[in-house]
């Protein structure tokens, strides 16, 4: 070998070396537009079955997306795993020294076996515009193994809570029932019973069967829908259950899983029933240790309806009863509060005033005149002069001049009269006046006396 080429030819490999590690390293150092990370947000990666993990799925990319991307299902053996239930939540990271924007969605994964779980990367499809030109993504993660080693002898969740509520169907009458009452059912009622089960970290298609944990002893009830049930030997009737409500509701980043069943107890006949009580163990994924939650039995008396013809017979005591007592008690204390002399209308009082004055009755006229005016609640000073009528009505005539006897009689007769027809126009115009007031008031409406004729009485 030529000792002068050799040297040469290492020098060049170097050289040739130098260059590529150059252009690689200068290659590796530009940050890229947009890429996508997960993670698992909840250490240690180890955790109980069935309990929840979040996983975060972030997007970086140095500009806003023109359009954003659609998060796909993720598919873990072995777990269920649901999607985000909101709008991503953005922010700004820094990483090299590059400032990017960063959308965040989160997924939940319940583990339901033990052993390894394998997340497969994240594709997203997307598109950026930079610097005027626009640019379409695909982007796919890293992928993830996780563990899961150990088992709860029951549901890990977060602040369970088990409510329940009764309802009394009657009639079509719906009757809200106090626990803290005593329930007297009939046959023929319905009983609705509302249960309701609300948790955090847990789905609420993860959350138990209240129907299956409440299973109803041979001699009382039967568990599946329709079946007949009864209380020593005697049938009540039948339960028929069904799931009102499964959902998972997010509010403000918090998960609430919610499940509701109503139960129909349907009574065809009487008798005791004994509603068992509903215990609930799960593990408290925050509190690390073990909660219960229990509703209380319930005994439930179930009476017979009381027969029509009963319920006629003691309709009619009951009014029979009603009848005597306003009978004895009533009528009379009706009776004395009654006034002794009933008090005429106006139009009646007025007709027996010109009677009287027909009849030339003082007395009655001076009886019926005040409690005619007080019908117009005329004062008292007001009444006087009418008062002279029975005096005036009184006097004998005293004709001036010598007349005969017939003559005499014949003329007296003819002055009354006219006197009587005066006073009674009077009175009518009098009756119009006061008719006409709308407010009691003193009134100087007054009859003419004595009357204007040739005679005068002494």
């Amino acid at each position: 070998m030529n000792p002068l080429i050799f040297p040469w030819s290492v020098f060049a490999s170097l050289l040739m070396t130098l260059v590529s590690t150059f252009v690689f390293a200068t290659a590796e150092q530009e940050p890229p537009l947009a890429f996508v990370r997960i993670a698992l947000l909840d250490e240690p990666k180890e955790a109980l079955l069935g309990q929840e993990r979040l996983l975060s799925v972030k997007l970086y990319s140095k500009t806003w997306l023109r359009k954003a991307p659609r998060y796909p299902e993720i598919e873990i053996d072995g777990a269920l795993t649901v999607r985000p239930l909101s709008f991503a939540n953005h922010s700004q990271e820094q990483i090299n020294g590059v400032e990017y924007i960063v959308q965040e969605q989160q997924y939940r994964i319940y583990p339901q076996r033990l052993g390894a779980f394998y997340i497969p990367p994240v594709v997203l499809k997307l598109t950026l515009s930079l610097a005027g030109e626009e640019h379409r993504l695909s982007l796919q993660s890293d992928d993830l193994i996780f563990t899961v080693k150990e088992t709860a002898s029951a549901i890990v969740a977060r602040d369970l809570q088990l409510e329940e509520n009764y309802q009394l169907l009657r009639q079509g009458e719906s009757i809200d029932l106090a626990e803290e009452q005593e329930w007297e059912l009939q046959s023929g009622d319905i009983l609705v019973r509302s249960l309701s089960l609300r948790a955090e970290k847990i789905s609420a298609v993860l959350l138990p069967s209240l129907h299956l944990l409440n299973r109803h002893p041979d001699n009382s009830l039967g568990s599946g829908e329709g079946r007949q049930f009864s209380q020593q030997s005697n049938e009540l009737g039948a339960l028929y259950t069904e799931v009102s409500r499964l959902e998972d509701l997010e509010n403000r980043g918090e998960v609430s899983a919610i499940r509701e069943e109503v139960w129909r107890y349907e009574f065809g006949s009487t008798g005791q029933l004994e509603i068992p009580a509903i215990t609930l163990s799960y593990w408290d994924s925050d509190l690390a240790e073990y909660q219960y939650r229990e509703l209380a039995a319930k005994t439930i008396h179930v009476g017979q309806v009381a027969p029509w013809w009963l319920l006629v017979t003691l309709l009619f005591v009951l009014s029979i009863s009603v009848l005597l007592y306003y009978s004895a008690a009533v009528l009379p204390l009706l009776k004395r509060l009654k006034p002794q002399h009933p008090v005429s209308s106006e139009k009646s009082l007025f007709n027996e005033l010109l009677g009287a004055l027909d009849h030339n009755a003082a007395q009655e006229v001076s009886r019926i005149i005040p409690q005619w005016l007080q019908h117009y609640g005329v004062d008292s000073e007001v009444l006087e002069p009418y008062i002279q009528l029975r005096v005036y009505l009184s006097m004998p005539y005293e004709l001036k001049g010598a007349v005969s006897e017939n003559d005499e009689r014949a003329e007296r007769t003819k002055i009354e009269q006219i006197e009587l027809e005066q006073i009674k126009n009077e009175l009518r115009s009098l009756r119009l006046a006061l008719q006409g007031h709308k407010k009691k008031q003193k009134l100087d409406k007054n009859i003419c006396l004595p009357p204007l004729n040739p005679y005068s009485k002494s």
